[in-house]
């Protein structure tokens, strides 16, 4: 079983490629991030989201959701029991 942060890593990953079709590494979800928020974000921080060492912190994880129109519903419906 992955851990929480590897889960939503996974998801992340799906969704950004389902949106734009690339590849999700972290230059193309900052290049496609930063043209589409008024939010900066590092290499390493993109890096570490993708490779669930780490996650975003929720405002940012809610606005991620939004712009790449992520249904977290079943991922927190997973983790129910993590909470």
């Amino acid at each position: 079983m992955l851990s929480i942060r590897q889960d939503y890593a996974v998801l992340l990953a799906q969704a950004f490629k389902k949106k734009y079709n690339l590849e999700p590494t972290p230059e193309n979800f900052i290049a496609k991030y930063t043209t589409s928020s008024n939010d900066l974000v590092s290499y390493e921080t993109v890096r570490k989201w993708l490779r669930g060492i780490n996650t975003p912190n929720f405002v940012r994880m809610c606005a991620i959701a939004i712009w790449l129109e992520m249904d977290v519903n079943k991922f927190l419906d997973e983790h129910r029991d993590f909470m």
